[in-house]
């Protein structure tokens, strides 16, 4: 599967209220919960979190872990969902925000 292009996302919502700018994307991923496991689409991402795209079986509030090819485990919070797209908080961890960044680094650069 060819991995597509992350470019910066510019129809944004509720950018006033983030603190991170997001990418769009539109790579597989895998979300697990206590409710199960579904595959999903990662349709944007940011530092700080990211909107995926999928029946999940997710709620807000609901603690969550994102599998992504070449990231490790992301872990987080949902914060909204509705229409299959569920707007995710991921954990406020240094090492993660680090791999997140190289990850889109390395997607914007076509690696």
């Amino acid at each position: 599967m060819a991995i597509g292009r992350v470019r910066p996302r510019t129809d944004t919502a509720f950018a006033e209220r983030r603190s991170h700018e997001r990418y769009e994307t539109d790579e597989p991923a895998l979300v697990i919960a206590d409710s199960g496991a579904a595959p999903c689409r990662l349709s944007d991402i940011s530092l700080g979190g990211a909107l995926l795209e999928g029946d999940l079986p997710l709620n807000t509030g609901d603690a969550f872990a994102l599998c992504v090819l070449d990231l490790p485990e992301l872990t987080g919070r949902v914060v909204h969902c509705g229409n299959g797209f569920y707007g995710v908080q991921f954990a406020d961890d240094r090492e993660m925000r680090v791999a997140i960044r190289t990850w889109i680094q390395r997607r914007m650069a076509g690696r």
